[in-house]
């Protein structure tokens, strides 16, 4: 798998055109909701395309990445504050420092961590660190600087209560079939902790893991299994992998699963990707029939058991669902294609204590074409 490859399957991921499951579902039920619009990027300077969600900072304060824009037409780093105001952090060149960040940022203290998709030393990507308050960057690794440290980091890292840092690589690794990662910021060692082979047990991960208080983690690769149609995995802080599931693909499962993955109370694992999926500690599936089977690849729940998320296709445009335990959607908006943007399917929305919640369009907004950021309040 290339990386032109891997550029366009990304890139199909975040429109939410993971796949396109065409599954018989009951009309959702339409909730009334408020619709701010916080930023639409000009696609100049300040950035555009965001790819990903935001992540809530200190004070109220959101925070999020561009894929393009900025002086280089690389990706941006932005901050947006309560009151609406947007300021540029950091914008990158695409060299040394890396390029087209497309994946959430991750607090660690008091700064910002991300992995970008380009550049850096080897041009495979980069580990960096982002100043919340003065936007000061610093490349913490380059990946593609050994033969097993695997390339493209195409993931949301995750963090321990040392501080350290854990993700993937879409690619590279000692059989080309992309790897697990834990970082550690003070020492700046990298540590592979897994190489996929990109046979039963999957190959190419993506998005977000979940992490367990034992440190076990717990992820999707895109390919792999029996059906190739990738896979739900745990590996142990050993370095021990199990596949939990194999997804069996087109038309009776999800296929590719381009997802994060977040582990509720029970231990279940769950995630988008087309169908809402759960998947048991157990390996045990159980499919929600998401409206027009085009959720997005992020679902995030509230203490009720309901999840939320969004679509890529509701209308034309896209929108945001609530999903209950039974399983029942409801569509809480949707999207025009105008000034509030449109393609949310890329990227999830995140929740605050209120229950606003807040996302980002990959297009549409002030411009028509690079996209928004948005808050949803209700009544």
């Amino acid at each position: 798998m290339g990386t032109d490859k891997m550029s366009r399957l990304t890139r199909s991921a975040v429109l939410g055109v993971v796949v396109a499951l065409a599954v018989a579902v009951a009309a959702p039920m339409q909730a009334q909701s408020t619709f701010k619009l916080l930023h639409g990027f000009l696609g100049g300077n300040d950035g555009a395309n965001p790819t990903s969600g935001v992540v809530f900072g200190p004070n109220g304060y959101l925070y999020g990445v561009t894929l393009d824009g900025g002086a280089y037409n690389q990706g941006t780093v932005f901050s947006i504050s309560p009151g609406g105001r947007y300021k540029l952090l950091y914008t990158f060149t695409g060299g040394a420092d890396g390029g087209s960040p497309n994946k959430q940022l991750t607090w660690v203290g008091t700064s910002l961590y991300g992995a970008a998709n380009s550049g850096g030393t080897y041009n495979a990507g980069t580990i960096f660190k982002v100043d919340s308050t003065t936007g000061a960057e610093s490349t913490l690794y380059s990946f593609g600087s050994t033969t097993t440290d695997g390339v493209i980091p195409d993931c949301a890292m995750i963090s321990d209560s040392q501080g350290r840092l854990y993700g993937s690589t879409a690619e590279g690794g000692a059989d080309s079939a992309g790897t697990i990662f834990r970082f550690d910021p003070s020492s700046g060692i990298l540590t592979t902790l897994y190489a996929f082979k990109g046979g039963s047990d999957g190959q190419f991960p993506f998005g977000r893991m979940a992490r367990d208080a034992s440190g076990d983690l717990y992820g999707a690769t895109v390919e792999g299994g029996p059906s190739n149609s990738g896979t739900i995995f745990k590996l142990s802080p050993s370095g021990t992998e199990t596949v939990l599931y194999s997804f069996l693909g087109w038309p009776y499962d999800v296929w590719h699963p381009y997802s994060d993955l977040f582990k509720d109370s029970a231990g279940n694992l769950w995630g988008g990707a087309g169908w809402v999926f759960r998947v048991s500690k157990n390996g045990q599936e159980t499919l929600f029939n998401a409206p027009n089977g085009s959720a997005g690849s992020s679902v995030v729940p509230d203490s009720d058991g309901n999840l939320y998320g969004t679509l890529g296709s509701v209308g034309q445009y896209g929108g945001v669902f609530k999903m209950d335990a039974t399983g029942t959607f409801t569509i809480l908006y949707s999207f025009t294609g105008g000034l509030d943007g449109t393609t949310p399917g890329g990227a999830g929305v995140i929740r605050d204590a209120k229950g606003n919640l807040y996302g980002t369009t990959y297009e549409g907004g002030v411009s028509r074409k690079y996209g928004t950021v948005y808050e949803l309040t209700f009544p």
